[in-house]
């Protein structure tokens, strides 16, 4: 409680005027500005005594030379001397690590979140938030730290308990701030009926994949009530906790990276790496971080798939698309189905036939506002596409506009030299029990796996 007093009355003012003095400093830098930033810091983090433990042949490394130095597929824990202001377990389906953060690493991510209110907003802080997180997690405690600074008031709730607390939410309202975990981001907007929002809002999510059906949701809302609602997507990972966000209304459906917490690299599919910086349009590919913390791993995979925008967005920094999770193992019991083993990819190929689920995520919650699981399964010399959906979706629909969208309208021709079958199964149920096995088994905001290749037929 003392903490979070010194935080509101004496910290935050001094975060605020910190942060808003790194904005007006880095406003008008350009891409070659941050890149030489960035570079300054590695040269400060590899060096750490910290880092220095667990990798001492990294301070031989450049920042040129990062993308050849080896991937750390396993990440190491901080060393315990380390000067840890602020811990927590990360979630997720590949492992459960501790991650430690510092007074100055917690600095560095409060500069960039600054940086970008003050980006999207030309003012310093919200008028009033509501925050939601899950006590314990990364992103739960940092945010409930982070409440007394991104706005002048603010409360925060357990997004699991929000229905306990709609009192206490009608009370403080109205919001121009909103942050919620995405497995609770769709509960709330469907299940909360009252207008407590300022007349321009701004949403901030981030756990998962924001697909078009979510997005398509607060439209509704904001239509309902007549006022404007921003959905801001944010790619934050335990590691880095930041590392890309969305900027509306100059930055949509894509996010710029935050270069204060990381290093970003690509690893594309013929296995070279490149740094963000030197990517162009259009590639893609497995995103590896380094953190630029006191203590930092080198070239950490996240297993997920990202696509570059733009090279450089007009405030001076790359963009890019985040389209989901690579090859995820998938082994859950499910009532309606059985026994599922399989993979979980955004892209994949079977029989030499692309299935661009991230593409798919989209047309299906474009089109259609509803949720979905696709479940992918080779029969004899065919394709099985078998996708569930929480709304029934007529076939001749559905094929009506995959052969008019320009991202997956191959699977079209595919279809009719029948290579491909696509069947369509209202299952609301099945989504429900595959949500509620992975929440369970990985926690609050684990990636739901939305493309499954069985087993068998993987490749």
């Amino acid at each position: 409680m003392i903490k979070k007093l010194l935080t509101k009355y004496l910290i935050s003012p001094l975060i605020v005027r910190q942060y808003t003095r790194w904005y007006f400093l880095t406003r008008d830098w350009k891409k070659s500005d941050w890149r030489n930033w960035v570079a300054e810091e590695f040269e400060h983090v590899k060096k750490t005594k910290w880092t220095q433990k667990h990798f001492p042949n990294l301070k031989e490394a450049s920042f040129e030379d990062l993308p050849n130095y080896p991937i750390t597929e396993k990440y190491v824990e901080a060393p315990k001397d380390y000067p840890t202001y602020l811990h927590y377990y990360s979630t997720g389906t590949k492992e459960k690590k501790l991650i430690k953060l510092s007074k100055d690493d917690l600095k560095k991510i409060f500069l960039g979140i600054g940086r970008i209110i003050w980006t999207g907003k030309n003012e310093a802080r919200f008028k009033n938030g509501l925050y939601m997180g899950f006590f314990g997690l990364g992103s739960g405690a940092v945010v409930n730290y982070a409440m007394y600074l991104l706005s002048n008031h603010g409360i925060y709730i357990n997004a699991g308990e929000w229905r306990k607390h709609i009192k206490e939410i009608k009370k403080n309202a109205p919001y121009d701030l909103l942050i919620l975990p995405l497995p609770y981001y769709a509960d709330f907007v469907t299940n909360f009926h009252d207008d407590i929002y300022d007349g321009l809002s701004y949403w901030i999510v981030g756990g998962d994949l924001f697909t078009e059906y979510l997005r398509s949701l607060l439209v509704k809302k904001s239509h309902q009530f007549n006022k404007i609602f921003y959905s801001v997507d944010y790619y934050g990972t335990s590691e880095c906790f930041l590392l890309g966000t969305e900027i509306p209304p100059f930055i949509t459906k894509s996010v710029q990276y935050s270069p204060e917490t990381g290093i970003i690299s690509i690893k594309k599919e013929n296995g070279e790496i490149i740094n963000l910086f030197d990517a162009k349009t259009g590639d893609r590919g497995e995103i590896i971080v380094t953190p630029l913390f006191n203590y930092t791993v080198p070239n950490y995979p996240l297993h997920d798939i990202i696509e570059v925008d733009e090279t450089e967005s007009k405030f001076g920094l790359p963009t890019f698309r985040i389209l989901g999770r690579k090859g995820i193992r998938v082994d859950i019991e499910l009532e309606s189905l059985g026994h599922i083993r399989g993979w979980y990819t955004i892209y994949a190929r079977v029989m030499g036939i692309i299935i661009d689920g991230s593409a798919l995520n989209d047309l299906i919650g474009r089109e259609f506002s509803c949720n979905h699981i696709t479940i992918v399964e080779q029969k004899n010399a065919k394709i099985h596409v078998m996708i569930y959906v929480d709304k029934k979706i007529n076939y001749d629909d559905f094929i009506d506009v995959l052969k008019k969208d320009k991202k997956i309208n191959y699977l079209y021709n595919d279809i009719l030299n029948k290579l491909v079958y696509i069947e369509i199964i209202y299952n609301p149920q099945l989504i429900k029990e595959i949500k509620a096995k992975y929440y369970e088994r990985y926690g609050p905001q684990a990636t739901i796996p939305r493309l499954i290749i069985l087993e068998s037929e993987y490749s």
